[in-house]
């Protein structure tokens, strides 16, 4: 009989140990969870704020081929000019002479 009960006492003590490990096991899950989902939370905010990035570099760039179309074109207009403006000099000293 006293076999019986030390059986059943350390049968009891292991059951514990076994349910104590089992709730140490639930709590790092929990923990783990709630990392992974604060790292989804971070990654959603990363991917908007990618989004956004994203959205100001077309405007940039689309910017920046308006302002380059608009340089080239303002050059254009510059060396017409300044080719006019020789022809001009030109047909001056020819009528100075």
């Amino acid at each position: 009989m006293d076999k019986i009960i030390i059986s059943k006492n350390e049968i009891l003590v292991k059951w514990q140990k076994c349910l104590m490990d089992i709730k140490d096991r639930d709590q790092k899950l929990e923990v783990m969870k709630d990392a992974l989902e604060k790292q989804r939370e971070f990654n959603i905010t990363l991917q908007t704020e990618l989004r956004g990035v994203k959205k100001e570099k077309r405007a940039e760039a689309f910017k920046n081929e308006n302002l380059r179309a608009s340089m080239i074109q303002k050059q254009r207009i510059e060396s017409a000019l300044k080719n006019e403006s020789k022809k001009v000099e030109h047909e001056q000293i020819k009528l100075e002479e």
